[in-house]
């Protein structure tokens, strides 16, 4: 069934509040001479995608979305979907509208004549599509249930390369130099300036452990703010650096050179009651962690394995779960401990927050911040005890986290409390793009096996 009303009314978001927010960004749009808007959507690998639209048709796509392509939402980075994922013929061969979301948009100030906008994907009879950003706003809905008002800091790492033999790469040596932090000032300046103009917000960068590894530290936002921030500053990124003898990369690891490590996620949560207080702090317990921070961290805990698989789409993400590379292989929780999974950071009241280590860097982070949110809601509700905390070295895996892309494909097929809170279409769309991941890579032979077996065997 089509739905005859307009799109934003038939679903409910035809409101005052909605209805000023579209009224201060068309303003936006007349004032700054916007003539092109990217009219984009993350999909499920938290790539962004869709259309460019003329300025002028924008008004219009608040009220009736933009009709898009549905196979899109299903497909892997080649644009392929999985034999497994069958969701009517909705999907296969008929389109989606994408609604613009009017507080997300910003003008690209590399580009002065272009905005950009997030939209959110609905169904023609006005269903939410499968959509990482969907899956977000419903997860803090059910945060909001157990009155958590959440607050998310992340810390991205990506590796820069040379496109360009004369462009300059700090080595491993100058690991948080100042020597090599001056090398990327010629570009990770004017990308500061560049994310500020676009109200993202730097607090600080760091050349980090690797060969031309860099990690950004965004400031703490709310949680649905905080993904679309990082989407945003990884695309900014990327464009400022064409043509500069430079790229940037959010894979998990580009090289099997020993002095290339592993690319990671790291998300720091906190939370607010109704008066604006950390309620993830309680002076008077044992280190000042409160029972909601503990249940939290617990659900988390329980769920790790599938918070594993949620946070990592990538086959060469699984490739971090192991010791020596930084990231956690244990479900272990800490007090400052950068070896487990989850690291209570060692700051106390406004600042009290856990740091989740398990995401790769090219997490879709809708997906990852849902998978935590869901599982440390349930941690809340049923009142999970996390434990104790571990001390010294905790890479010696007690329940491992999935190994492979295959094993995170199995794991989803197994019945879990913490599936069933997730939208069940979604749930089939993302083990089909792991699932078509895994295939691709059975099928693709390596240099080691070339290099082990050709000349002996």
């Amino acid at each position: 069934m089509t739905i005859l009303q307009p799109l934003a009314q038939a679903i409910g978001l035809d409101t005052p509040e909605r209805r000023e927010a579209i009224d201060q960004t068309l303003a936006k749009v007349k004032a700054n001479g916007i003539r092109y808007v990217r009219l984009a959507h993350p999909d499920l690998m938290g790539v962004l995608r869709g259309r460019v639209i003329a300025a002028q048709h924008l008004a219009q796509l608040f009220e009736t979305g933009h009709s898009f392509g549905c196979r899109l939402l299903l497909a892997d980075l080649r644009g392929e979907v999985h034999p497994s994922v069958q969701l009517g013929e909705t999907y296969d061969y008929g389109n989606f509208y994408l609604l613009p979301d009017p507080a997300t948009f910003v003008q690209l100030p590399w580009s002065p004549e272009s905005g950009l906008i997030l939209a959110d994907p609905y169904l023609p009879d006005g269903r939410p599509a499968v959509s990482g950003r969907l899956a977000l706003k419903e997860a803090l809905r059910r945060a909001g249930q157990v009155k958590l008002d959440l607050r998310i800091g992340m810390e991205v790492e990506g590796t820069l390369f040379a496109t360009d033999e004369r462009a300059k790469i700090s080595p491993k040596d100058h690991l948080f130099s100042t020597l090599g932090q001056g090398w990327a000032a010629s570009w990770l300046h004017p990308l500061w300036e560049t994310l500020a103009r676009m109200n993202i917000h730097l607090t600080a960068f760091a050349n980090e452990f690797s060969k031309g590894q860099i990690e950004f530290n965004l400031a703490p936002q709310a949680a649905l703010q905080a993904a679309d921030n990082l989407v945003l500053l990884k695309l900014a990124a990327r464009e400022l650096l064409l043509n500069t003898g430079y790229g940037l990369t959010f894979m998990a690891r580009m090289s099997n050179q020993p002095d290339t490590l592993p690319n990671g996620l790291h998300i720091h949560q906190s939370a607010l009651d109704a008066t604006g207080r950390n309620c993830f702090y309680q002076p008077e317990a044992e280190q000042g962690l409160a029972p909601t921070l503990l249940h939290f961290m617990g659900g988390q805990l329980r769920y790790a394995r599938w918070l594993a698989v949620w946070s990592t789409p990538t086959v060469t993400g699984y490739r971090r779960y192991r010791p020596t590379t930084w990231a956690p292989t244990s479900i272990t929780w800490s007090l400052d401990n950068r070896t487990t999974m989850l690291r209570v950071m060692p700051d106390r009241g406004p600042a009290t927050r856990v740091e989740n280590r398990l995401p790769d860097s090219a997490a879709n982070p809708y997906l990852a911040l849902t998978a935590m949110i869901i599982a440390g809601t349930l941690g809340l509700q049923q009142a999970i005890d996390p434990g104790p905390p571990a001390w010294g070295d905790a890479t010696q895996a007690t329940t491992p986290l999935p190994r492979h892309i295959g094993e995170a494909v199995q794991l989803m097929n197994e019945p879990s409390e913490f599936q069933d809170c997730l939208d069940p279409d979604l749930v089939v769309a993302y083990r089909g793009l792991l699932w078509q991941a895994a295939d691709q890579f059975e099928a693709q032979l390596t240099d080691w096996e070339i290099a082990t077996y050709r000349d002996m065997l």
